[in-house]
């Protein structure tokens, strides 16, 4: 069984995040089981190596390597993106008692029906109040079940994020630790908007129903009189006899 895991002797990672020259980003995807899943990129910019006096693998190797073999079956691979160099550690099912920062008692445990982020995992406790440089990049992600219902980071579904050179001095967050039923955020608007044009078909309908009806009136049929109505035929006839 191996010891608690512990990312990548933080002390040393902060001596090189001091100069902004490392990427470490954490993501940890929490499940109903009570374990973890995610990935970890831990990676230096390159040409770290060069002032170190060896190449940026090698440097990268001595930086993380430990932090990449603590994990069970975890699958290490290559990475190089953006400049940087370093591994990529993807793993699951890994025991919440693995996790731990060498910064202080960071912990993921269970309280009842839900799950605990809690621990102080500021670098600058490290670095001995050192301020981190602001092209350093390091980030923890974690993902919960369920809902999450507090939290000192920044949410987005139900996956909490931290800036790790910027974290407060303690994280938290709390989430379900089974899945729960989540409105979709649009929703109460679309509910809403049916509602509206519901209401409005009702007001046209009783306002047509509302409306007098016509009375029909019967047609008049009128006779033309002629105002100078022509001699009859008869007439005309005896008046030229006459003549």
């Amino acid at each position: 069984m191996r010891t608690p895991l512990r990312f990548a002797a933080l002390a040393t990672i902060v001596v090189v995040a001091l100069t902004g020259c490392v990427r470490v980003q954490i993501d940890l995807t929490l499940t109903p089981e009570e374990t973890v899943d995610g990935t970890m990129v831990l990676a230096l910019q390159e040409g770290i190596g060069e002032l170190l006096d060896t190449t940026d693998a090698q440097a990268a190797e001595q930086l993380f390597g430990e932090t990449a073999q603590s994990l069970d079956e975890a699958s290490i691979t290559k990475y190089s993106e953006d400049g940087y160099v370093g591994q990529k550690v993807s793993f699951q099912g890994q025991p919440m008692g693995n996790f731990a920062l060498d910064a202080g008692d960071f912990t993921i445990s269970r309280d009842g029906d839900n799950y605990v982020v809690n621990g102080p995992v500021d670098p600058a406790l490290a670095a001995n109040g050192a301020n981190i440089s602001d092209a350093a990049q390091m980030w923890l992600s974690v993902t919960f079940p369920g809902a999450v219902y507090e939290h000192n980071g920044s949410l987005e579904g139900r996956t909490v994020t931290w800036d790790l050179t910027q974290a407060p001095a303690e994280i938290h967050a709390v989430g379900a630790a089974q899945a729960t039923s989540e409105t979709p955020g649009w929703l109460p608007a679309a509910i809403g908007i049916a509602l509206i044009l519901a209401v409005a078909v009702v007001l046209v309908i009783a306002l047509r129903r509302r409306e007098p009806r016509a009375t029909s009136t019967p047609s008049r049929v009128y006779t033309a009189t002629p105002s100078n109505p022509q001699p009859s035929l008869n007439a005309t006839s005896k008046e030229k006899n006459q003549s």
